[in-house]
């Protein structure tokens, strides 16, 4: 919060937008990279990634619940950044799905998502 004040400091309204959308961007382009990252590591097709499939996607979803709560609590101050909090979150939400469905916890089908 600290360095947003600063951004409203320092810069005038259209910049600080601006860079919010590419702060958003960024984090959910760093998380999805991790997970890629961590994923690429895993050699064994026979052994879960996870210990606990299941706790692995509770967490994801409260890693993207605070990230997302946090560029939502913006938005009064900056309505234009409501379009790109569901065209940036959507990538995550995507990710998830798909890995709820190679754990066996969604009753959707991988194909759908094609």
């Amino acid at each position: 919060e600290d360095f947003h004040e600063d951004l409203e400091h320092y810069m005038d309204d259209f910049m600080v937008v601006k860079s919010m959308m590419s702060l958003m961007s960024a984090t959910v382009i760093f998380y999805a990279k991790c997970l890629l990252q961590r994923a690429e590591k895993h050699r064994n097709n026979k052994k879960p990634f996870f210990g606990d499939n299941k706790k692995a996607l509770d967490r994801m979803t409260g890693d993207v619940k605070v990230m997302r709560d946090y560029f939502e609590g913006l938005v009064p101050k900056m309505p234009s950044l409501k379009k790109s909090i569901e065209k940036d979150f959507e990538i995550l939400a995507t990710i998830h799905e798909l890995m709820s469905i190679a754990a066996g916890f969604s009753v959707s089908d991988a194909e759908d998502f094609i």
